[in-house]
């Protein structure tokens, strides 16, 4: 690992849809081991150096483990001088150190008071997996915890757009939701209410049924009684045509 030059440079570091680190304007490449330590310091700031050192290297011995970890902060220290907070125990990043991560935290956790609810929202299906690719214990929880917080913020704005109006921007939240957790059955039920405000019955009647069929099939479920009493007007339609268009009616 070649040291980063410009010392005075900022760091960014990329954790959303692929790994990156910069230095400035620079892509910095380190080895696989630091790239491991300075995500998961990311995503967990201030770890004793222990856990740190059990977590990334979970299949070896304590005193291996320990060892390898002062090896690569060592490496790391050297090579990318400033990325890391000079505190040895606990372990963090310098707290000057740009995570897209946290500023994709920081944005869902005020997204409620945005001005621009819409432009949140646009911003935000467009946000892709953290550390794809990456299969360890700890990126894997982590990946699914920011999913979550993802999938819960889209479908609070969902609401809140579809409360005032802007059935566009309410479909993309509740589509993007869908994207994220194909079987969640809110999400789905926000999606059939934008196409009823919106006046696309049949639009409305097709998201219910595909997610009915779904849900049964892997499930064995059909959707709530909420579900069906928001659906049983067009239900009732369908049933009244139907029987208006029978031979000899």
């Amino acid at each position: 690992m070649e040291p980063a030059t410009g010392r005075g440079e900022p760091w960014q570091l990329r954790l959303i849809d692929q790994w990156g680190l910069l230095h400035g304007t620079d892509f910095v490449v380190v080895p696989k081991s630091a790239q491991r330590l300075i995500a998961y310091l990311a995503l967990h700031p201030g770890c004793p150096r222990s856990v740190v050192a059990a977590a990334l290297w979970p299949d070896s011995a304590e005193g291996h483990a320990r060892s390898s970890l002062r090896t690569t902060a060592r490496r790391l220290r050297r090579g990318a001088p400033g990325l890391l907070h000079p505190s040895l125990d606990p372990m963090s990043l310098d707290t000057d150190v740009r995570i897209d991560a946290h500023e994709m935290l920081d944005l869902m956790d005020r997204a409620p008071r945005e001005p621009d609810p819409a432009a949140t929202v646009h911003r935000l299906c467009r946000m892709g997996a953290l550390l794809p690719g990456w299969y360890e214990d700890w990126a894997l929880l982590e990946r699914e915890r920011l999913a979550q917080l993802l999938v819960v913020t889209l479908e609070q704005l969902g609401e809140k757009l579809l409360a005032e109006g802007d059935h566009v921007a309410a479909f993309e939240a509740a589509t993007g939701c869908i994207r994220l957790e194909p079987l969640r059955e809110s999400a789905h039920r926000l999606l059939v209410r934008v196409h009823l405000a919106s006046g696309n019955r049949v639009a409305a009647w097709q998201a219910y049924e595909h997610f009915r069929q779904c849900s049964i099939m892997e499930f064995g479920l059909a959707p709530d009684h909420g579900f069906e009493e928001l659906i049983a007007p067009l239900r009732k339609e369908r049933r009244e045509r139907s029987q208006h268009h029978r031979p000899g009616a």
